[in-house]
């Protein structure tokens, strides 16, 4: 099974609601904020 990960850089204070957006989506089966370059990780298999 192939995995992608998406690296996205969030206005600030919006990385929740980005975050409770993308666990709608049935593909995305992990989403991590992070800290640094990017605010959220996401797995897509």
């Amino acid at each position: 099974m192939e995995k992608t990960y998406v690296l996205i850089v969030s206005e600030t204070g919006s990385e929740q609601h980005v975050i409770e957006k993308l666990l709608m989506i049935d593909e995305i089966k992990e989403v991590n904020r992070v800290w640094g370059a990017y605010d959220v990780v996401v797995k897509v298999v």
